[in-house]
């Protein structure tokens, strides 16, 4: 019992500590988007503003509602337009990226709880 234990904390702390490094090393670049948003006033700064924090704290999900917000505007300059675009590539890229790697370390975790009850 304290083996089937020992090896399912083994595990865990495994599995959270490749989560969180990944989690470090993998950030979406905002420095062109923030960069082409600097002179935008009233409501399109304020979505900009709010889009790069929302990808800054890794809410992913906000930060596409915002950039289907900031793309509506019809106010924006063609390289503005662009970084719209790229940015919201580029967190879909992250999403789907996240998935699939964190699908991989679930399915690692299970084989190696398995092995620890089973040893197979």
């Amino acid at each position: 019992m304290k083996q089937l234990l020992r090896g399912m904390l083994i595990t865990l702390c495994v599995w959270t500590t490749v989560t969180v490094a990944q989690a470090q090393t993998n950030t979406v670049d905002t420095t062109k988007f923030a960069r082409s948003f600097e002179g935008a006033k009233g409501d399109v700064l304020a979505l900009a503003t709010k889009t790069i924090a929302a990808v800054k704290e890794g809410k992913y999900a906000e930060a596409l509602t915002q950039l289907a917000e900031l793309a509506k505007q019809v106010n924006l300059t063609d390289e503005q337009k662009k970084s719209v675009k790229d940015l919201t590539a580029a967190v879909k890229n992250k999403l789907t990226g996240t998935a699939q790697q964190t699908g991989k370390e679930a399915e690692g975790a299970v084989n190696s709880l398995k092995k620890s009850f089973f040893g197979k």
